[in-house]
């Protein structure tokens, strides 16, 4: 008997991303790098736009059409994580020094480009009581600053804004994956 389609979807359980390396234009199969956790996934949200043309005369309306366009989202985290700054931005994270006086840092340049990347979460259940959504955006790219900053009295959260577009590979534009177990993102 296959797996019943419709689901609810609990929370945000965990999420990943993943620098694009290769999306060659109708030759599958696109690559990744190896991914980097969101520790603190927060929330995901995602949403296509459709562009709709009318065609009119004789003073009414005579058709229309709709296509996709281009897809949305926000992710959310409650963590920073200057290894996902360096997926999402051309630069890189500088480890020095020795304990006591360790750093990390990620510097921002003028120079940096933005780079695509994949987005992979998983919901904290479903109506399989072993089972997930897992949820894999395929080319993403952000399309405003992440928010950053300091909060008195309470904890920062960081909001990565982002589009997405289909592979040139496979024309995939995300996919959504009913799981009857339950698997942890790799």
């Amino acid at each position: 008997m296959p797996l019943p389609h419709p689901t609810k979807v609990f929370a945000i359980k965990e999420c990943r991303i993943s620098k694009l390396l290769t999306d060659p234009l109708g030759a599958p199969p696109a690559t990744w790098a190896a991914s980097v956790p969101l520790v603190g996934a927060k929330k995901l949200t995602y949403l296509e736009s459709i562009k709709t043309a009318y065609l009119r005369g004789d003073n009414r309306p005579l058709d229309s059409d709709s296509v996709r366009d281009q897809g949305n989202g926000t992710f959310s985290c409650a963590k920073l994580n200057l290894d996902a700054l360096a997926v999402l931005f051309s630069t890189a994270v500088i480890d020095a020094g020795v304990t006591p006086n360790q750093t990390a840092t990620w510097a921002t340049l003028s120079t940096d480009t933005l780079q695509y990347f994949k987005l992979e979460a998983r919901s904290a259940s479903a109506d399989y009581v072993n089972g997930d959504l897992l949820v894999q955006l395929w080319k993403c790219k952000l399309s405003g600053g992440p928010t950053r900053g300091l909060n008195e009295e309470d904890y920062q959260l960081f909001d990565f804004p982002f589009t997405f577009v289909p592979l040139l590979a496979d024309n995939r534009w995300y996919t959504e994956t009913e799981r009857e177990t339950a698997a942890i993102l790799t």
